[in-house]
């Protein structure tokens, strides 16, 4: 059985003007698997400083090391030790083999899964992260804040492949091995200008900043097909030459930003906030985007004095926004990854197109809503309509081969979003000193639209492939067309078949679904009785389509009971459909 122990130690120390803490944690957990266990260690540090009334400086730091032996695969993958699991022997039977006879083949192309386990996958992250915060007061109501902080890790993975593995080149090797260092550290800086103050029954307060960030990320990969001898995982013991490879990238925003809240008294709110990035991976010309919003809130009880035994609260609000977005590190020049051919050094270009005039994306948001509490809080509502446009996509889109390039990055898309969202929320029972009951019930109505696509293209492809099957955005159409190739059907609707009975597909793809639901709602229970709790949650998702990968491998595999008729796999099954000719399917 799995185990997961988690064992801490803090000490505190506070002070007229200065107050610190230190903690440090150990966290073990034993897998249910063999050799998957892992460990962490965490220390934290803080402090805070305040020498007079005027100046606070606060700052804190933690250091984290996570490790563990064999992280096991997992997916479609032959090292996935649960994927070739059989249903028709017991595990244990799979075990008894490993321990007298090895790594036999039993199972088509996949390895003994105990033998798997001792295809161990290292993996090591050493992760420190911290801030320092200083504010200094200038009057009471107006303030300056200074704040920095970085987080940055080191982390080291080693994947080992053991001679007589399956997918180690029909076992014929000595078994192979690679290795991977990943360094990131993300910097982030602030200078901050506060304000708040009251004016008879308004009040004001804001916030007037500038923001600076950098990203960065280095990895290298080495990677070793060969032994010379079996089993000894070190760089030495190589045949032939290592395959080695690195990648740096870099990543910088600029900001500068605002925001204003104001007040009426307690029953009219206001607020408005601009933000201004520059980024380094858009072209100069539009580098500069700005993004507003502003909300407005009015609380009709307070304003209008309506509140009574039925009715609590009731507060209206609406909202706009802009927000933009800019896209990944080297995307607008051409680049080249080099590599080697029998010693010689080669350098080949990226297979995408660099954008020409590369725009931010920009969403565009409306919302309006309503909260309202009834009989003394004892049941609240929340309603929202919300209506969002995304013009200007960064897509990576198919390109003719004759260009050179398989696709180019580019500005494609136009989605918009409408929906409405609600939650009811009622305290049934209310019994401090017995059982109380509360329940919460939400639902959500969306409907995501595809408006336009760059130039005449007239689909995108979001995901898929696996199986026929795809997912696919196209103009005119709700977000996430699942497209394949239907059955071949005659005027009747009948299934076509061929010659020994299989259904036959179409040559052109069609719409075969639409991935986005109806509705989704959820119903939460929650029951107390003085400290003891008890609750659970259904969740609903109706309506929309899926592509089950499992089905898709299920029915060939003849796993599924339809499959099976009258209890007797071996004679198969006769599809329900019918011939070129209109006569019934027999065989």
């Amino acid at each position: 059985p799995g185990l997961t122990a988690n064992n801490s130690v803090s000490f505190t120390s506070n002070g007229d003007k200065a107050s610190g803490r230190v903690a440090y944690s150990n966290l073990n957990t034993k897998g249910i698997i063999d050799f998957t266990d892992q460990k962490q260690n965490t220390i934290n540090a803080s402090v805070t400083l305040t020498p007079n009334s005027r100046i606070t400086t606060t700052a804190n730091i933690t250091y984290l090391r996570k490790e563990s032996v064999n992280l096991p695969d997992n997916g479609y993958s032959w090292a996935d030790i649960f994927g070739w699991l059989q249903r028709d022997y017991p595990t244990q039977y799979a075990k008894d083999l490993f321990y007298e006879k090895g790594n036999a083949d039993y199972i088509f192309k996949a390895d003994n899964p105990f033998y798997n386990l001792r295809n161990l996958s290292s993996f090591f992250r050493d992760r420190m992260y911290g801030n320092v915060n200083a504010t200094y007061s200038i009057t009471d109501w107006l303030s300056l804040t200074a704040r920095g902080g970085i987080d940055f890790y080191n982390e080291y993975r080693k994947n080992i492949t053991q001679s007589g593995t399956v997918n180690n080149i029909n076992r014929q090797r000595g078994g192979q091995f690679n290795e991977t260092q990943i360094f990131t550290k993300e910097i982030n800086a602030d200078l901050l200008l506060n304000y708040d103050k009251t004016f008879g029954d308004v009040r004001v307060n804001g916030i007037v900043g500038a923001n600076y960030r950098n990203d960065s990320y280095k990895s290298m990969y080495m990677s070793a097909p060969d032994l010379t001898v079996p089993d000894l995982y070190t760089i030495s013991n190589v045949k032939g030459n290592p395959s080695v490879s690195n990648y740096t990238s870099e990543y910088e925003t600029n900001s500068v930003y605002f925001s204003a809240n104001g007040s009426y008294k307690d029953f009219l709110f206001l607020g408005v906030t601009g933000r201004n990035d520059w980024s380094s991976t858009l072209p100069a010309e539009n580098r500069s985007y700005f993004y507003p919003s502003v909300s407005l809130g009015l609380s009709l009880t307070d304003a209008f004095s309506l509140e009574s035994e039925f009715l609590s609260y009731v507060k209206l609000r609406g909202s706009w926004a802009k927000v933009g977005g800019d896209t990944g590190p080297y995307q607008l020049s051409r680049t080249y990854s080099a590599s080697s051919y029998n010693s010689i050094s080669m350098f080949s270009p990226t297979s995408t197109m660099p954008p020409v005039g590369l725009m931010p994306e920009e969403t565009t948001s409306f919302e309006i809503g309503t909260d309202m509490r009834l009989w003394k809080d004892r049941i609240s509502l929340d309603f929202t309509y919300y209506n969002q446009t995304t013009v200007n996509q960064i897509l990576s889109v198919a390109t003719s081969s004759t260009t050179g390039y398989r696709s180019m990055r580019l500005n494609a898309g136009e989605i918009s979003n409408n929906g409405v969202e609600l939650m009811l929320n009622g305290a049934i029972l209310q019994n401090p000193s017995g059982i109380s009951w509360d329940m919460t019930l939400n639902w959500a109505k969306n409907k995501s639209m595809v408006n336009t696509l760059y130039g005449d293209l007239d689909s995108y492809v979001i995901s898929g492939g696996f199986g026929g099957a795809k997912t696919l955005g196209i103009p005119g159409e709700e977000w996430g067309v699942i497209w394949g190739l239907p059955f071949v059907r005659n005027d009747a609707g009948a299934i076509v078949v061929d010659e020994r009975g299989i259904p036959k597909t179409t040559s052109d793809g069609a719409k075969l679904g639409t991935v986005t639901p109806d509705w989704t709602g959820g119903l939460n229970n929650r029951f107390s009785y003085k400290n003891a709790y008890l609750s659970f949650l259904i969740d609903a998702r109706m309506g929309g389509d899926i592509f089950s990968c499992t089905a898709w491998h299920s029915y060939p595999t003849g796993s599924y009971e339809v499959t099976v008729k009258d209890n007797v796999r071996e004679t198969g099954l006769i599809v329900d459909g019918v011939f070129e000719d209109g006569t019934k399917n027999d065989v």
